[in-house]
């Protein structure tokens, strides 16, 4: 009944209701007609305001996108080049007599602890001996080395990392080929000992490990100088050296199992390979897109 009324008679029945609340809302306190307004806006308002938040996100992700395409197809043909040299090197290291080049097998970890204090430096990550990771092993971020795994459990592993008073790696001038102990001093200053006074260290020179010891494969990042004096008695050279890892914020690492010859059918699995495949295959449109 009540709704056969209220369709007969709707829109007086509206005219009304409309009416009593405008009554209502002038009777109410200014401010608090103000608030009403404003809540009755921003939701009025709401749904147009998340539609252009939402194109704006889009727009942002598609240049992005379209930026990401272009620098992983540039890095794809970049490693091209790379591989015509691996092959190059490899025929002239066969030719000298020389063993054949390896490359580190990285196994990433999640970092899920570090060292109460400051120095950064112990690192727990969620990885252990179920993973096949054992101690000793080198360990590495996107920009540069980290450390070596000290202690492992079955789903834990204890990083040092080179920020600790008890590391000394040996390391390489990439450009000289000197070769130094790396030590960390204080926060992020580290120095390289054992550098005679006549030795060719310059400021800016890129380091990197130098295979010696057994421990870090030969090559991984390290750091680059950044101040170089001589010491007061004039026989070695005092070298400051600025780490290419920010240890306090690294979120994750990877870890150097073992080293295994430079070829693809070794060094990515079946679903890597064909991820590899798929980029090859957008590089060219990457680049064209890119270029337009």
């Amino acid at each position: 009944m009540f709704r056969g009324l209220f369709g007969r008679y709707r829109d007086r029945t509206l005219v009304g209701v409309a009416l009593l609340l405008s009554t209502l809302l002038l009777t109410l306190d200014r401010s608090l007609q103000a608030d009403l307004a404003r809540g009755l806006g921003a939701s009025l308002y709401a749904p147009v305001q998340a539609v252009a938040r939402t194109t704006q996100d889009l727009l942002f992700l598609r240049r992005e996108n379209r930026q990401l395409r272009r620098v992983v197809a540039t890095l794809n043909l970049e490693r091209q080049r790379l591989l015509q040299y691996r092959d190059e090197v490899a025929e002239l290291r066969r030719v000298a007599g020389f063993a054949a080049e390896r490359f580190p097998d990285l196994m990433p970890c999640e970092i899920v602890g570090r060292s109460t204090d400051h120095f950064q430096k112990t690192l727990q990550l969620a990885c252990g001996v179920g993973d096949s990771l054992d101690a000793n092993m080198p360990v590495a971020a996107y920009s540069g080395l980290v450390g070596r795994v000290r202690n492992v459990t079955r789903q834990r592993a204890l990083v040092e990392t080179l920020a600790s008073p008890d590391m000394a790696v040996s390391v390489r001038d990439q450009r000289s080929a000197v070769v130094g102990i790396l030590r960390w001093v204080r926060g992020n200053q580290f120095r390289l000992d054992r550098v005679d006074a006549v030795e060719d260290v310059l400021v800016g020179d890129p380091l990197v490990t130098s295979g010696l010891g057994g421990v870090y494969p030969r090559g991984i990042p390290v750091g680059v100088v950044t101040r170089v004096e001589v010491s007061l008695d004039g026989l070695f050279k005092q070298v400051e050296v600025r780490p290419h890892v920010d240890f306090a914020g690294l979120k994750d690492v990877f870890v150097v199992r073992r080293v295994v010859d430079w070829e693809e059918k070794i060094l990515y699995p079946p679903e890597q390979a064909r991820l590899l495949y798929q980029l090859q295959a957008h590089e060219g449109a990457a680049l064209q897109e890119g270029g337009d």
